[in-house]
Formats: structure tokens, C-alpha cells, sequence
């Protein structure tokens, strides 16, 4: 599925991480964020499957807040990761290109620029618009903010 994922992200505008809300972040979900980072693809989030934390696993909704929250935590840690990566591998590019020869160690004196704009582009945050909550199997998917318009009415 690599491969697939591979060329699919080379041709697309937009991808969307489907994670499920269960499971969690796997092995295979770090893969296609690392495959998205590294073709710029911009992602949407989507947490699937979480009717099954109310029916399967009867969590209480401030559990099932806590799961969703903390999925998501780990996904934006992931993608603080490779934002990291990135900094740090252009910064020893930077510096092997400034001195070639200077084989004294690590100079800690020169600290990593870090982009706080690449940092929000590449994080996910429900209030942001970026995260979807979603059932497949019951063909329903939203947004907070379309959830918000939803019980605003109700008010």
C-alpha cells in the first residue's frame, strides 16, 4: 500500500488521514503522514469509527473526549517530528556548507530557527477545521463547527 499511498500523494492537491478512533495511531498511519510531509501534500484529519467508543467500548463522553484528544495529540506529535527533522537536517546542511572542516562537535551557541507558521500548518485541531469525527459504517461524518450550528439551532 506504500507505493500506492506514494504515487497517489504525487498527483494529489489533498489527502485525507483516515485514523481509527479505536486503534489509534498505528504504524501505518506514521507512514502516510511521513509520505504526505515529504510530498507537501496538505491533510485533513478524519477519525473514524467513533460510534464504536459509545457502543463497543461504552466509554462515557468525557472518555471518549479523552481518547479522541489524545489520538490527536499523538498525531500532531508525529508531525512535530518530521517538522523537526526537517529543521535540523537543513540546519547541518547550513552548517557542513559553512565550514566543512570544522570537526570541534556540536555547536550549541547557534539555536534552530523553529517556523511557527509550519507548526500550525502542519498540526490538526477540531477548531481549526482540520479534524473530522466520522462513522463509515453509519454515514455520518462532521466537523465541530458543523456540530456547533447543529445544537446552536436547539438553543
Amino acid at each position: 500500500i506504500t507505493s500506492e499511498v506514494s504515487t497517489a500523494a504525487r498527483l494529489a492537491d489533498g489527502a485525507l488521514v483516515v485514523v481509527d478512533a479505536v486503534e489509534g495511531v498505528s504504524a501505518q498511519t506514521r507512514t502516510v503522514l511521513r509520505q504526505a510531509w515529504r510530498d507537501r501534500v496538505k491533510t485533513c484529519l478524519v477519525l473514524n469509527k467513533v460510534d464504536r467508543l459509545i457502543v463497543e467500548l461504552e466509554l462515557t463522553p468525557i472518555e471518549a473526549y479523552q481518547r479522541l484528544l489524545k489520538t490527536i495529540e499523538q498525531i500532531n506529535a508525529e508531525n512535530q517530528m518530521l517538522l523537526s527533522e526537517d529543521l535540523m537536517a537543513k540546519d547541518a546542511a547550513a552548517d557542513s556548507v559553512a565550514d566543512p572542516q570544522d570537526d570541534e562537535g556540536i555547536d550549541l551557541t547557534n539555536t534552530l530557527a523553529f517556523d511557527l507558521e509550519a507548526e500550525k500548518a502542519w498540526s490538526y485541531a477540531p477548531e481549526r477545521g482540520n479534524v473530522v469525527f466520522a462513522s463509515a459504517m453509519h454515514c455520518w461524518a462532521f466537523r465541530i463547527s458543523d456540530f456547533a450550528s447543529l445544537i446552536a439551532v436547539k438553543m
